[in-house]
């Protein structure tokens, strides 16, 4: 093989062929109707709420996995929901962080996980009202950060307060996700826009 590449001139004619023979190959197996949007069908089985205590619906749980599902696909990012009881005698913040990082929450190269924690009969301020916690990836800037937080107590708050949980959670997810799609510059069908005022 040496031999043969000796000659300068002919291993560049060769290195020529070799890539517009690689360039061919990729047209013609790039799909030919590129102008669908993206897609939120599930393919193999995820779940991304886990609830220990009944509080969300099949709807809002179909809704979660199938955005999910698109959001992964396209960004590596993931939102998971915990509903549980209690985080017991473990402070909340520290709870959900554990959580986070035993459900691997987002991709391993971006960190650009997400997990709302809601804790129902957690004390919050002396009051057995209940808690919830937003973790996060170090993927996202100090900036996106301060907007994750913004975005889940101006959606959290009212609904969670009222102890309807399932709509918290739907509000929620869906402004992250429109937060997300627009941060990414990527579309998920359903996922309504949403944004910092």
């Amino acid at each position: 093989m040496m031999k043969i590449l000796r000659s300068r001139a002919l291993a560049a004619i060769l290195m020529v062929l070799a890539i517009m023979a690689s360039i061919s190959i990729g047209k013609a197996k790039a799909p030919s109707d590129t102008s669908q949007k993206a897609s939120t069908s599930i393919v193999g089985s995820y779940t991304y709420i886990l609830d220990q205590t009944g509080s969300i619906s099949s709807d809002t749980g179909k809704h979660v996995d199938a955005i999910n599902a698109s959001l992964f696909a396209q960004t590596g990012a993931q939102i998971a929901v915990e509903v549980i009881s209690s985080t017991g005698d473990t402070e909340i913040g520290a709870y959900a962080e554990q959580e986070f990082n035993r459900l691997g929450v987002g991709s391993k190269e971006r960190n650009n996980g997400i997990l709302l924690l809601l804790a129902l009969d957690n004390d919050y301020k002396g009051q057995p009202v209940g808690d919830y916690y937003v973790a996060w990836g170090s993927g996202f800037s100090k900036t996106e950060s301060n907007s994750i937080w913004s975005l889940v107590n101006s959606n959290m708050e009212q609904k969670f307060s009222a102890k309807d949980y399932d709509g918290a959670v739907r509000g929620t997810f869906d402004a992250l996700t429109g937060y997300l799609a627009d941060g990414y510059g990527v579309t998920f069908l359903d996922a309504p826009a949403a944004g910092l005022d």
